[in-house]
C-alpha cells in the first residue's frame, strides 16, 4: 500500500495499469496526512495543557507574505525569503507593539495585509513586464 500511495504522487498512470482505484489512493493518502496533523495538534495541547486559538502563527500566511515580499527584492532566492518573513514578522510585531489595533484583529490584519501584498505584487510584475 505504502509504494501504491507513493506512486500517486509520482506516476498515477501506474496505478491505472494495475487497475487500482487512483481516487480511493488520493483519499486515503490525504486522510493519513490528515490523522497525523490532528495527532501532531493533540499532542501539543496535551504536552502544553491547554489550547489557544492565538496560539497559531499561521506558517502558510507567514510562507506566502514572505514569499511575496521577498519578490520585490533583486537579491538571490534564499535571501529573498529571509527578508521576506524579517519584514514581514517586523510588521506584525510593530501593529503589537504600538497598539494600533485591537488584538483581536491581528489575523484580520494579517489577511487585509496579504490581499495588499498580492496587489504590489501584480503591480510590480506589470510594471517589469511592461
Amino acid at each position: 500500500i505504502g509504494f501504491l500511495l507513493r506512486s500517486i504522487g509520482t506516476n498515477p498512470q501506474m496505478l491505472q495499469n494495475l487497475n487500482k482505484n487512483t481516487t480511493t489512493y488520493k483519499l486515503f493518502g490525504l486522510g493519513i496526512a490528515n490523522s497525523i496533523n490532528a495527532l501532531a495538534g493533540a499532542t501539543l495541547v496535551h504536552y502544553v495543557g491547554y489550547f489557544s486559538i492565538w496560539a497559531n502563527i499561521g506558517i502558510l500566511i507567514i510562507g506566502l507574505t514572505s514569499l511575496i515580499i521577498g519578490e520585490l527584492f533583486t537579491v538571490p532566492f534564499n535571501i529573498n525569503l529571509i527578508l521576506g518573513s524579517l519584514i514581514y514578522q517586523l510588521i506584525i510585531a510593530g501593529t503589537f507593539e504600538l497598539d494600533l489595533f485591537n488584538q483581536d484583529w491581528n489575523k484580520f490584519i494579517t489577511g487585509i495585509l496579504l490581499v495588499f501584498l498580492l496587489i504590489i505584487h501584480q503591480q510590480y510584475k506589470k510594471q517589469v513586464i511592461s
